[in-house]
């Protein structure tokens, strides 16, 4: 019984806020842009005077980077007015044997992870205003540091080549 937004970005953006104001209460794939950064969400219920953001991973446990992406959501849909309550992540429940046909309630898991999102959202607003001072870098890294770094991810040799960078 929810609504599917279409489009990305702004055309995502308006569409979300067409459904919320044309009074649906479940809503898939909502955007929420907020200035310079964007987001969306899988799904959005409303619960009361806030929205709850459900995550859903083909995992089968709650894993860093998803309360990292989750955070990066939650501020940005609230930056964009949005009042954002719990934040769940959907994932497959590994315990789940199927015994005919398949039961979704017991195949998926929710887990609230809205008190370990918390407490990463200072951590992750300093990641957002690291990528903002990252953008803005117009001098090229030293070819030979990038072929010296590990992991993809985060190289060692970043920190280097971005002296004064926060964080």
């Amino acid at each position: 019984k929810g609504f599917e937004i279409e489009g990305y970005g702004e055309k995502g953006w308006a569409n979300t806020q067409r459904a919320i104001n044309g009074g649906a209460a479940v809503i898939f794939q909502p955007t929420a842009v907020a200035g310079d950064i964007a987001a969306r969400a899988d799904i959005l219920i409303k619960q009361n005077d806030t929205w709850d953001i459900y995550e859903v991973k083909m995992s089968t446990n709650v894993k860093k980077e998803y309360i990292f992406d989750v955070g990066f959501q939650k501020i940005c849909f609230e930056r964009a007015g949005i009042k954002i309550g719990k934040l769940k992540l959907v994932h497959i429940n590994g315990d789940y044997v199927r015994q005919g046909e398949i039961e979704p309630a017991k195949l998926f898991s929710i887990e609230d992870i809205s008190e370990q999102v918390g407490e990463k959202i200072s951590e992750i607003e300093d990641h957002i205003k690291r990528a903002f001072a990252i953008i803005e870098i117009t001098k090229e890294p030293d070819i030979s540091l990038v072929h010296l770094c590990q992991d993809p991810k985060w190289c060692e040799y970043f920190g280097y080549y971005c002296k004064g960078i926060p964080g």
